[in-house]
């Protein structure tokens, strides 16, 4: 039995939950942790669940799923240069396919 798009929509945002909380609570800077928290807020809006739908496929999940790693590996490596610019893809990327969902 293949699971429902409800299924999978829950299961990615429970995992790109489990990824970003814990990156932006470890740093113990309460701008970043406050900003994270109205950005999540966002999600349970109808609109933000319209746009993600229209941007949740094989493509850019897998793409997601790349960034998140790099991001992670450079986190470890402690190279903040890296890790800052990887994030700054990842967020581009996420709201350049946010805008296309959102004017098409």
């Amino acid at each position: 039995m293949k699971p429902s798009v409800i299924a999978i929509l829950c299961a990615i945002r429970k995992r790109t939950s489990s990824f970003t909380w814990p990156s932006a609570s470890s740093t113990a800077n309460p701008l970043l942790v406050r900003l994270y928290q109205e950005i999540n807020a966002i999600r349970v809006h109808a609109l933000w669940a319209h746009m993600r739908n229209k941007i949740v496929n094989a493509e850019n999940m897998r793409a997601y799923n790349q960034q998140h790693a790099a991001i992670l590996r450079a986190i470890q490596a402690r190279d903040a240069a890296l890790a800052a610019e990887t994030m700054t893809q990842h967020i581009e990327k996420a709201r350049n396919d946010l805008i296309g969902a959102h004017s098409s």
